[in-house]
């Protein structure tokens, strides 16, 4: 009664139901007990986020990010974000990817900020892995602490095409820091 596709991240806490356990109360009351399982199904390329509760009878789409702490039910559209109680559609992944690559700069920066106040240091480049594509434009240049994180990404291939197939101009990472005091923070 459960189907779960491929590259699907389940975090912590979630709860998936194939089931409806609310017979109890109508058997206490008519002495009948009436079925309650449905079936749930889960796309591929899913993210699931902290805490979210998924309700039988629920089919998720493929390319789909749910929020934290949602409660998911009914037919969840493909290539789409979802959040709250009950889940609604937010927007569209391609607008989510927009709004992500938009401001992974300015989250960077902050990043930095941080690591500079707390530390009175700049932090090494492996403090940015999540935006290595904003200061490495290709593989050759990742030092090896670089590449053993992203192998654990599990998504080494995508990354590393991703770095390859850049067209931007050349960076580095003292120049990407340089940048960020051009950038508006928070």
């Amino acid at each position: 009664m459960l189907s779960i596709g491929n590259n699907v991240y389940i975090t912590t806490g979630v709860k998936i139901l194939t089931h409806d356990y609310s017979l109890v109360v109508l058997a206490g009351i008519y002495g009948e007990v009436l079925g309650g399982v449905g079936k749930t199904v889960i796309g591929n390329n899913v993210f699931i986020g902290v805490n979210t509760v998924i309700l039988k009878n629920t089919t998720i789409g493929d390319n789909v990010i749910i929020g934290a702490g949602s409660v998911v039910s009914g037919k969840i559209e493909s290539n789409s974000v979802y959040a709250g109680n009950p889940a609604r559609k937010i927007m569209t992944i391609e607008e989510f990817y927009k709004k992500k690559k938009e401001n992974s700069k300015k989250d960077a920066k902050n990043i930095y900020d941080n690591y500079v106040r707390v530390n009175n240091h700049i932090p090494e480049r492996s403090k940015f892995i999540e935006y290595i594509s904003l200061y490495i434009r290709n593989t050759d240049a990742l030092n090896t602490e670089e590449k053993q994180l992203i192998e654990r990404t599990g998504h080494k291939e995508i990354i590393y095409k991703n770095l390859d197939n850049q067209i931007n101009e050349q960076i580095n990472f003292d120049i990407f820091v340089e940048n960020f005091k051009t950038i508006k923070g928070e």
